[in-house]
């Protein structure tokens, strides 16, 4: 996962848990990720749950989704790779103009 996404993604899970709430769920997103060679490349993301409808009903119980989150609510990534952006080079900097990430091309 690169490091842009990384650095905020214990607050993404907070928030979903705290508030019940998700911007991404059930959306497809383009992000970048991170391959093993430490590159990013250009993808789509959609995130999902095993089981719609115990998200359905946990949503309307007002309980918190923490507890629920403990109860095996499992979560789906599914990434696919962006193809006509394959041969373009990306490169991603910090706030001080320090090179975070760069793809292989």
């Amino acid at each position: 996962m690169p490091k842009v996404y990384s650095r905020y993604h214990d607050q993404f899970l907070r928030n979903f848990s705290e508030k019940n709430e998700s911007k991404i769920l059930g959306t497809q997103r383009f992000v970048f990720c991170k391959h093993k060679s430490e590159y990013i490349f250009p993808c789509y993301l959609t995130i999902s749950v095993k089981s719609f409808y115990r998200l359905f009903k946990l949503l309307y119980s007002n309980k918190p989704i923490v507890n629920s989150m403990r109860q095996n609510l499992d979560f789906v990534g599914s990434f696919t790779q962006h193809k006509s952006l394959k041969e373009v080079g990306f490169i991603v900097y910090n706030n001080d103009g320090i090179v975070e990430e760069m793809s292989s091309s």
